[in-house]
């Protein structure tokens, strides 16, 4: 029997069907099958949802897009989820189901600010529902949203129900990290890890080095502060240096040098001092005058050769020819030339100097060195800063040692430079609580140095970020050697 042309229509379309029809590979057939019963589920509960639409009762309709949202964070797509049950929960605002459902979906959807409000509704409303896995949620959105003080109190109190689990505390050191203050989160992280050796992680390791690192950083360049005060403080600094003044009183010394040790706040002093119209000091030098200082000791035993270098067969022919005072000279303006460097050709400096952390190295040595740095700076003032102890040794300057020798070391120093300064004019000593609470000895120090005390340029230094921190291993090491 023939067919017909319909038929025959038919039976081509039907064939260029089973021709064309999509076969998945067969290494992700599973997959693909997977994907396609979650689509169909999917469509299935949106044809509901439609369904409900036409003339369900709220209720019913509040299930359906609870269902939904369940079917959609399974599926991975948690903002459509958080719609969703945003929705169920438009139709029924006191289900405790559809609050928690909605907190979940808007935390991870990223949506903290929200995702807390609902949080905060499930804690005052439906209080057993709020168990211990709703409040690190709770915490982790307001922590992310920047409500960092409330979620520093809901860390606390999960530390205060739970001390057996790091949960709390490493909240608090995340909320601590987050706020930018280095320090205490370094030690929070150090007690999790001293704390729950159990549930350690590399990670806690990983942020208590970044935070240590950060608490240890000092831009390289303050011009690069984006800071209003570091600008208006780096303005006023240029002005003060390089506007000269014909009224302005003189200063009482030629030369200034900061005596102290790692992690004293001598960064700080520095910037005090080149507040002072006219005044230079820079910072560190890694203690390069030590070895101007063992040249010059060497050189007073020169003079013992006597006549041995006179001849031109002696060994030691020419060296007792050495002039002292010219190489004293030679000395000074070397000096100079290290500190003042790029500024030589100022004319409206009239103090200059550097800061040095490293005069506990010295030991006994150091009445004798600061002598010879006497000879090698012109009229000569000594500025000797301490700090607590405590505070000193538990920094990250000093982490590596033994706190207790550190302790030991720091009392050798000041008893050492106590000695020194014991019935000299020329010498003045205060503490690092002195300056940041500006008593009357930060003052004296102004008056000692024959220079104005003015509180708003104080304040204004005070409020600048000064310090040095290395960032780095490597950093570390060439600072701290000698």
């Amino acid at each position: 029997m023939t067919m017909n042309t319909r038929d025959k229509q038919t039976s081509f379309k039907q064939a260029s069907f089973k021709q064309t029809s999509f076969v998945p590979p067969a290494k992700c057939t599973g997959k693909w099958l997977k994907a396609q019963r979650r689509l169909q589920r999917l469509k299935a509960v949106m044809r509901r949802s439609l369904a409900c639409l036409k003339g369900w009762r709220a209720p019913a309709l509040g299930r359906v897009y609870c269902q939904l949202g369940r079917e959609l964070m399974a599926a991975g797509r948690h903002s459509h989820a958080a719609a969703a049950l945003k929705s169920a929960l438009g139709t029924a605002p006191h289900n405790a189901d559809f609050l928690a459902l909605a907190a979940k979906a808007h935390t991870l959807s990223e949506d903290y600010d929200f995702a807390a409000l609902l949080w905060r509704g499930l804690a005052e409303r439906f209080p057993r529902r709020y168990g211990m896995r709703q409040k690190l949620q709770h915490a982790k959105c307001l922590r992310l949203a920047g409500n960092l003080q409330d979620a520093k109190s809901l860390y606390q109190q999960i530390y205060d129900e739970r001390p057996d689990q790091p949960w709390g505390l490493v909240g608090l050191a995340r909320v601590a990290q987050k706020s930018r203050q280095w320090s205490l989160a370094a030690k929070l992280w150090q007690e999790c890890l001293l704390a729950y050796p159990d549930h350690a992680k590399q990670e806690w390791q990983d942020r208590r080095v970044q935070c240590v690192q950060a608490a240890e950083r000092l831009p390289a360049d303050l011009e690069t502060a984006t800071s209003k005060v570091a600008t208006a403080y780096l303005q006023h600094t240029k002005q003060s240096n390089h506007t000269p003044d014909r009224n302005r009183p003189e200063l009482r010394f030629k030369s200034l040098l900061i005596v102290t040790y790692g992690r004293s706040g001598s960064t700080l002093l520095q910037g005090l001092l080149n507040s002072i119209d006219g005044m230079l000091i820079r910072g560190e030098n890694n203690n390069v005058f030590r070895h101007l200082f063992a040249l010059y000791q060497t050189a007073q035993g020169w003079s013992q050769f006597g006549t041995y270098s006179q001849n031109a067969n002696s060994p030691w022919y020419g060296i007792g020819a050495v002039d002292h005072q010219q190489l004293l000279g030679q000395i000074q303006q070397m000096a100079r030339m290290l500190v003042v460097s790029d500024q030589q050709d100022r004319r409206d400096i009239r103090c200059f100097g550097f800061k040095e952390i490293r005069y506990p190295d010295l030991g006994e040595h150091l009445s004798d060195y600061l002598e010879f740095l006497t000879l090698a700076f012109p009229q000569t003032a000594f500025v000797f800063l301490t700090r607590d102890h405590d505070e000193v040794a538990n920094s990250g300057w000093w982490q590596d040692q033994d706190p207790q020798q550190v302790r030991q070391t720091l009392s050798d120093f000041e008893r050492r430079a106590k000695d020194f300064a014991q019935g000299r004019a020329d010498c003045f000593q205060l503490s690092y609580a002195d300056i940041v609470q500006k008593t009357c000895t930060l003052e004296q120090m102004f008056a000692f140095l024959g220079a104005p005390y003015e509180p708003s340029v104080i304040d204004l230094v005070l409020a600048t970020p000064h310090s040095y921190r290395p960032s780095s291993e490597a950093s570390k090491k060439l600072f701290r050697a000698l």
